[in-house]
């Protein structure tokens, strides 16, 4: 369960004060902390109409029993750092107040950053909409009520991210209000009087009302009586709360629903028992005819019971008969054990009606076999005066995997947070990761339904960067499948490489005569970053959708029926295309200019022979930034190279290689199955990659191009480039410019050209580039004609 619950504590300090200011009667307009504290001498109201507002930092003690009213509204928002203080200014220091009285039943009140302490209720919403946040609710008497009776559609209640303790009854009370909402809150030790009062008490007390909150992400932990209650004293169905991802533990009884239904999933309800008392320690209490609610993906465990289930309650703990969204089960009910050691999974007790059934299928017991999961049951097979649990089918756990794994490193850097992550072969998904400590082996037991790869990574000091290990080595992980009760052994090594990025055409398929292929991109052994659907038309391939991961489910973008992706055929020299491309979650459209150029450059060859470079350009049209650049080694040996562009220096580069291939041809086959990775490459203090092209049209003059890449960003303050020939100073070009023309090459006397690039900031040149080497044909001695 994803536990986001995250509280502040407030407390007012005390502080001698020369004057104060006294309050009472109708009061509205700004209250400010320069007039501290704000003594309540008599009742205050807020006439409709009116706002009374709080800035950060204002004190409000309360000098006797009186109340503070909103008929307009309240308005009382502090600062994590200034927080609003309602405290008691009573001689004695358990008397309480009246509280804060809320009236209005269509204008919002706002609480954040507020402590409140001893009020009869620290706030009491009468059909008044109000949202409370963040605040701190200490010693009341309840701690917030959020009243509906009488009201057909009662006024909308947020409580969030709230720490409410040490209530003499209820932490948070709602009469009859399917409009509140309660979540991420922090609620303990409360009920400290001796009557029976829940944390959270849930009260239906006519015949035509409606309380069915939703209460989700609070941790609800030691109060003295029950974590969360729903009493419907009309029995009339009015109660339906969605209970969902809580964790409830530490109590007297977890939660107890009386004549009370609704949807309870994955919470945790555990530990929940007065140690030797017999009649604490009920996990979920059920009872009363109309109690028919149903429980999904919830662990029950730690309890002296799981389920206590009397009077005609009719619970669903599962029932794959009905088809329900709800009834699913998959609930986890194991090691509720009493004080005396007995087991007690489900427990049914004073059940007049011993026909019903009580579904609870399709869950995990604490044994694997029907008469194990039995003998944790009171039921009929017990006691033929009462029903009987149907718990078959049930679920079964199989025995854990095992692996021993070590993560080793030679510590040659300062790294922190060292972690392993089981991660699906078939998903990409992360299922599991543990903090581990390095050249130590960790033993992991799990239940392993699917091969996983194991992967290794820990974080540089100082830095965004990561290093990473894989069983196997980066190059080829390799992902296992260990059998249940067998184990492996995993020597992991962090390498200062980093993992490859893929390129996979997984799938293709034909929708109204256009056969699209669907090419995954990603991160090494992880899912899907974004899917590019691609379509072959002429010499092109076209980008027509474009699909990324979301809940509930991927979401697609349609793009224009001609938006080339590149050209892939035919491709010449001069050719240009513009894509349009989302690129991030929000389907934010841009628009690239590609620009393709051949060069040619001694930075690569294959067997000994020089290769054609196809040189490929890669800008924003829109603003003309510069982003990337691909380059193309053809005649029978393909290299592709992208480089990436910020500030006009390089921040990322990449090689791609060649993983799965079906050849057509062309310089991207769309064939399923095809996948590419690209590996990245060390970035150089220096332009790199120096490539040229000439233009031999006439053959005096000879025409040369040069291309080159960027430094990295952040290897200097560069300005500028510089461009040589023979050791000569040529040109120079701005620092956003990667390419220069030389328009008067020396021909005849000087045989040999060589070419290099370097930057510079105005005092100091980088290294340089790789050099490029031509021979001028103007050398040659002209033959007569016959």
């Amino acid at each position: 369960m994803k536990r986001n619950c995250v509280v502040v504590a407030l407390f007012c300090l005390t502080v001698g004060f020369l004057s104060a200011i006294e309050v009472s009667g109708n009061q509205n307009g700004i209250w400010s902390p320069v007039n501290n504290p704000y003594q309540v001498v008599g009742d205050v109201t807020v006439p409709g109409g009116m706002t009374l507002q709080l800035l950060p930092g204002v004190i409000v003690e309360v000098m006797g029993n009186f109340q503070i009213t909103a008929q307009g509204t309240l308005q009382a928002q502090g600062t994590e750092t200034d927080s609003i203080c309602f405290r008691n200014g009573q001689a004695a220091p358990n008397a309480l107040w009246k509280g804060i009285r809320l009236e209005n039943t269509t204008l919002t009140s706002h609480f954040s950053r507020c402590y409140i302490e001893n009020g009869e209720y620290g706030i009491n919403s009468i059909n008044s909409p109000a949202v409370i946040t963040n605040c701190h609710f200490n010693r009341n008497k309840k701690g917030i009520q959020s009243y509906g009776i009488g009201a057909a559609n009662p006024a909308p209640v947020s409580i969030t991210y709230c720490r409410i303790e040490y209530s003499q009854e209820n932490g948070i009370f709602i009469a009859q209000n399917s409009n509140a909402v309660v979540s991420n809150n922090d609620i303990s030790n409360n009920g400290v009087n001796s009557s029976f009062r829940a944390a959270i008490q849930l009260s239906n007390q006519a015949a035509g009302g409606s309380n069915s909150p939703v209460i989700s992400f609070n941790h609800i932990h030691h109060n003295r009586w029950q974590g969360i209650t729903a009493w419907d004293l009309t029995a009339s169905n009015a109660i339906n709360p969605i209970i969902h991802d809580n964790i409830i533990e530490n109590n007297y009884t977890g939660v107890y629903l009386l004549n009370a239904s609704g949807y309870l999933h994955h919470n945790i309800i555990s530990d929940n028992f007065i140690p030797g008392n017999m009649d604490s320690g009920a996990g979920v209490m059920v009872s009363g005819a109309m109690s028919q609610p149903y429980f999904e993906n919830n662990t029950i465990t730690g309890n002296y019971t799981g389920f206590y289930i009397t009077n005609n309650a009719r619970p669903c703990l599962g029932d794959l008969s009905i088809y329900h969204a709800w009834a699913q089960g998959e609930n986890t009910i194991r090691d509720n054990v009493d004080a005396l050691g007995v087991m007690h999974s489900v427990y049914c007790h004073q059940y007049p009606i011993n026909t019903n059934i009580i579904k609870a299928e399709n869950n995990w017991w604490d044994f694997n076999d029907a008469a194990g999961i039995q003998s944790t049951v009171n039921d009929s097979q017990v006691n033929p005066a009462l029903p009987t649990v149907d718990f078959s089918p049930f679920l079964t756990t199989q025995e854990p995997s095992y692996i021993y794994a070590t993560v080793n490193y030679d510590n040659q850097l300062s790294v922190t947070n060292p972690r392993l992550q089981l991660v699906s072969e078939a998903t990409g998904a992360i299922l599991v990761e543990y903090e581990i400590l390095l050249n130590q082996t960790v033993t992991l037991s799990m239940e392993l339904a699917e091969a996983v790869y194991i992967v290794a990574l820990v974080d540089v000091d100082g830095s965004d960067r990561i290093l990473w290990g894989v069983y196997g080595n980066l190059s080829e992980p390799v992902a296992v499948n260990i059998p249940p009760g067998e184990a492996l052994e995993a020597d992991i090594y962090l390498e200062g490489a980093q993992p490859w990025s893929y390129e996979w055409i997984k799938d293709s398929v034909n929708e109204n005569g256009t056969v699209y292929h669907r090419v995954h991109h990603g991160f090494f052994v992880y899912g899907f970053d974004y899917i590019d659907w691609l379509s072959r038309s002429g010499d092109n391939i076209l980008l027509l959708k474009h699909t990324r991961p979301d809940e509930p489910a991927d979401h697609t973008w349609q793009l224009p029926p001609d938006n080339v992706w590149l050209k892939v055929d035919n491709l010449e020299d001069g050719n240009w295309w513009n894509r349009l491309e989302i690129v991030d979650d929000a389907g934010s459209i841009l628009t690239s200019r590609f620009t393709y150029r051949e060069a040619t450059g001694q930075m690569e060859t294959v067997n000994g022979f020089e290769y054609l470079w196809g040189y490929l350009l890669w800008q924003r049209a829109f603003t003309g930034e510069f982003q990337s650049q691909e380059l193309y080694l053809r005649n029978g040996y393909t290299i592709n190279r992208r480089y990436y562009y910020q500030d006009n220096l390089l921040v990322s580069a990449y090689e791609r290689s060649r993983q799965l291939w079906q050849d057509d041809g062309t310089i991207y086959p769309l064939f399923s199955g095809n996948r590419w990775r690209y590996y990245q490459m060390e970035l150089q203090p220096h332009p790199t990659d120096l490539v040229f092209q000439l233009d031999t049209t006439d053959p005096l003059i000879t025409g040369v191009a040069l291309f080159w890449q960027a430094p990295a960003l952040g290897s200097g303050n560069w300005t500028s480039y510089r461009v040589y020939a023979n050791n000569e100073l040529i040109g120079s070009v701005p620092i956003g410019q990667t390419w220069f023309y030389h328009d008067d090459a020396p021909v005849g006397t000087i045989p040999i050209l060589q070419y290099w690039v370097c930057a510079f900031d105005g005092t100091v040149e980088s290294g340089s580039t790789n050099v490029v080497v031509f021979m001028s044909t103007g050398t040659e001695p002209e033959i007569p004609a016959p």
